[in-house]
């Protein structure tokens, strides 16, 4: 596996104050290593979980031998693993 490009894993969800209505995903622990702001709850779940997930889809993906696809994974899943991975890494 190539050492990512982005910030790496785990990401959190900073809590929402009066003061600051956003909620803010960072990577280290106490607030600090803001990623991004974001204004809806859902969507900065999301977004937290996306380093995880893509390391999900490459451990997915590293079973599966290079070349073929076994029948008992169906192509359209593989596809799909495939450009979710290319996705996130800026390729597609």
């Amino acid at each position: 596996m190539d050492k990512p490009k982005h910030t790496p894993g785990p990401w959190f969800v900073g809590a929402q104050t009066p003061l600051r209505p956003t909620r803010t995903i960072y990577h280290q622990p106490f607030g600090l290593g803001d990623i991004a702001e974001v204004f809806n709850e859902d969507d900065a779940s999301l977004i937290a979980a996306a380093p995880d997930m893509l390391a999900a889809l490459e451990l997915v993906e590293a079973c599966i031998p290079w070349g073929t696809i076994p029948v008992s994974v169906n192509q359209s899943i593989y596809a799909a693993v495939r450009a979710a991975i290319a996705q996130a890494k800026g390729e597609a």
